[in-house]
């Protein structure tokens, strides 16, 4: 109660200094905005009325006042996750509206490595991330903030849809389906709000396109990554030593007594490193289209890290067919999600 407590209370005061876009636009000078803010502000704005439209999201006040955060950070939030250390079992919160979800969100860094603090001390993989985009999950009503507007604009326009598809269709207790249809929405969405608007040979429709592509390896190559370390945990699990006591004996003698023996945590740890290096050089060499993954290569990768990534990257592939299936008509794919939806 007192993080729910204590995050609202740092959102309510975001609410309160929220202005209207519609009021800002009017009069950018008295808000002192620069040439680029007052274009992206009426991006939004854009999109936003394609989303409703032509995808066929769900309309709501999310997004339509701003927030000019002080100080101009890049993150606006720090996201903890956690995973057990030697088998892919996702960490879990729990909240009354939302139901269970594998994150939780902290306004301030030092809040967010207390959390994290904590989790490492009863022996969980952690990974803490900084974002510049938030959501309440219909909680409150969500501004704008001027962390969002330092996205270029496919990752503008992406976030936004992504936003919108939660509030369109949310699965309580299935934050894997939600994130990654989200993804899947969100990257096409963006394509064609662009086609329509730019036109299929503009650079930003190939640049996207290209993005697309790399969203789709790299959800291969997370699955890829947990299918190695699920063989790994699931080997460690079942694997059996010979009893002392009858060690001379024959392999093939059917006396040999064979029994459980629990690897170390040390042991398994070692062994998941050597797919954790392994799995750097692998995206190393995979045929990106974009530098969007890049990063990867630079954390400090864990369990944790990798159920993250997989949450938002899950089945786009099952997605992408899906909708290739239904003539590529967003109102027929997002139809096919409503009737689980609990929102």
């Amino acid at each position: 109660m007192a993080y729910v407590v204590k995050q609202g209370l740092v959102h309510l005061s975001h609410i309160h200094r929220a202005k209207p876009i519609d009021k800002i636009l009017k009069d950018p000078k008295k808000y002192r905005l620069s040439p680029e803010e007052i274009r992206k502000l009426g991006l939004v704005q854009e999109v936003q009325k394609y989303a409703v439209e032509k995808i066929g999201l769900k309309p709501s006040d999310n997004y339509t006042s701003y927030v000019k955060l002080p100080k101009d950070p890049r993150v606006l939030v720090y996201v903890v996750s956690a995973s057990e250390k030697t088998k892919l079992s996702t960490y879990y919160w729990h909240f009354l509206i939302v139901g269970k979800v594998p994150y939780k969100g902290f306004f301030e860094l030092e809040d967010a490595q207390t959390e994290a603090h904590y989790l490492k001390k009863e022996g969980y993989d952690v990974y803490v991330r900084g974002s510049s985009a938030f959501s309440t999950l219909g909680w409150f009503d969500d501004p704008l903030y001027s962390t969002m507007l330092k996205l270029d604009d496919l990752d503008l326009m992406d976030m936004l849809f992504h936003e919108m598809a939660h509030d369109t269709i949310y699965i309580k207790d299935n934050a894997e389906l939600n994130e990654s249809l989200a993804t899947f929405v969100g990257a096409y969405a963006t394509l064609d709000y662009i086609e329509e608007k730019f036109g299929k040979n503009s650079n930003l429709y190939k640049k996207q396109l290209s993005r697309i592509s790399d969203s789709k390896l790299f959800s291969k190559f997370i699955s890829k990554t947990i299918e190695k370390l699920e063989a790994l945990y699931s080997m460690e699990k079942g694997k059996k030593n010979i009893d002392p006591s009858v060690a001379g004996a024959s392999r093939n003698d059917e006396t040999v007594i064979q029994r459980e023996a629990t690897p170390t945590e040390e042991s398994i740890l070692k062994e998941r490193e050597v797919i954790f290096e392994s799995a750097k050089k692998e995206l190393q060499k995979a045929h990106f289209k974009s530098k969007d993954y890049s990063y990867f290569t630079d954390l400090a990768l864990n369990n944790a890290v990798i159920l993250a990534m997989n949450t938002y990257y899950a089945n786009f592939e099952k997605f992408e067919k899906e909708f290739q299936k239904q003539g590529h008509k967003f109102a027929i794919f997002l139809k096919s999600y409503q009737p689980v939806s609990s929102k």
